[in-house]
């Protein structure tokens, strides 16, 4: 559990840990050693830690970038409903399927391009899957239709299209990031060349 808890300290920004790491461990240890603390009330003190780093303003994106990830949802959402409105069941020659998910390659490298760090991408997806997500209740109202039977079916479905949008979320915060970095260094030397 000790392991346990030095990953969830990890959540906190750095400035927060050098300030109170060692507080928080010495407590956290009092707390696995008293035997009137139970297992489960360790654990929900855990989550609540995690939930508290993961949550600070630090950590939260910018407004912009939420905004941004919001446009993109909603663009998803709408060329979902026009390809099923347009051609539902058509033959286009092509499939629809994945346009979608490799959206999520440039909106993903935006997003780590425009703020310098690979969470910026992953933040703007993460947005982006929630909007486009709300595809399942658009299906419902507009075509009176529901893929899923029953909730097992609906959170597994869930999860796959989650692992679809994953890999190229990741390929394009990966790239974003880099080409960030790339682009300062270019800036920095250039400056220091009219020095």
């Amino acid at each position: 559990m000790t392991f346990l808890y030095e990953v969830i300290l990890r959540a906190y920004p750095r400035a927060f840990r050098d300030a109170y790491q060692e507080e928080m461990r010495r407590v956290f240890c009092d707390l696995l050693h008293d035997p009137q603390v139970s297992r489960a009330e360790l654990a929900r003190l855990m989550l609540r830690d995690l939930l508290r780093g993961i949550a600070s303003p630090d950590r939260l994106p910018p407004r912009a970038l939420v905004a941004r990830g919001a446009a993109y949802g909603l663009l998803i959402v709408a060329f979902s409903i026009a390809a099923r409105a347009l051609h539902a069941g058509q033959d286009l020659g092509f499939s629809l399927t994945p346009v979608p998910f490799i959206a999520y390659l440039p909106a993903a490298f935006w997003g780590a391009r425009t703020t310098g760090r690979f969470s910026g991408g992953m933040w703007t997806c993460i947005v982006m899957g929630l909007v486009s997500s709300t595809m399942v209740l658009w299906d419902k109202v507009l075509f009176n239709t529901s893929p899923f039977s029953d909730v097992w079916s609906f959170a597994v479905t869930m999860l796959m299209a989650a692992g679809f949008c994953i890999v190229p979320a990741l390929i394009g915060s990966t790239a974003g990031a880099a080409s960030s970095r790339g682009r300062a260094t270019r800036a920095e030397s250039a400056s220091a060349a009219r020095s």
